[in-house]
Parts: C-alpha cells; structure tokens; sequence
C-alpha cells in the first residue's frame, strides 16, 4: 500500500526532493509551501495523509499556526514539527501544544525514511 505524507515547508528544492527520493519507495509526498496551501491540500487528502512534518517558520505562518489550522480539519494525523533552532525547553513545550514529535533539521533522508516507516 502506499504510503501518503504532507511536508510544509517553505524551501521548494527540499520539497521536490523529498518527493523525488520518497517516490523511490512508493511514498507519496504532499508539498506545501504556505499555511493557505497546507490547509487546501489536507482539506482534499486528509483521510490518506497520516503523518505532517512541518517547518517551524514558514513565510506566513509558525509551525504552531498550521498545526492548529490542519487539527481543525482532522485530527488524525501524526505531526512533527522540524527546526534547526529547537533546544530541549522548547520540545517540551511545543509536545504540550500538540506536536507529536519534533526533529532536528537539517534531518536526513534516512531519518525522514525511518520516521514515514514508523508513523505513516
């Protein structure tokens, strides 16, 4: 079965490359690149979308934002906020506003792999 997940992220090489390398092993990756788009595309593929990583800080809207906005719609999804800047006070608060899990960019393909295998 395929797998489906959704990666916000306002850097447009890192989402055509995650759906490059992710097709490879029959995963199908959803990009978007504003809070608008990220809610559009749940709205449509929300009952095959099982897991949502998403950057901090996008051009429009905090990792925060989308999250409250994608629960909205549906709330069965696993989400994982991704950061470079996330230091361990800061984990503890963002799994009590929600998130699921909370990765360290830059993450690798492996990572981003074994995450999709374990939670999609």
């Amino acid at each position: 079965m395929n797998k489906c997940i959704m990666l916000v992220d306002d850097d447009t090489s890192l989402l055509e490359l995650a759906k490059e390398m992710l097709a490879f092993f029959d995963i199908t990756v959803h990009g978007a690149e504003t809070l608008e788009e990220a809610c559009a595309t749940y709205r449509d593929m929300h009952n095959d979308i099982s897991l949502i990583i998403m950057d901090m800080n996008l051009e429009n809207a905090t990792g925060l934002e989308v999250l409250t906005a994608l629960k909205a719609i549906d709330d069965k999804f696993v989400s994982i906020l991704a950061s470079g800047m996330v230091t361990d006070m800061d984990e503890k608060e963002y799994k009590a506003k929600g998130f699921d899990l909370i990765i360290k960019k830059p993450y690798s393909f492996q990572a981003l792999q074994e995450l999709i295998n374990q939670y999609a």
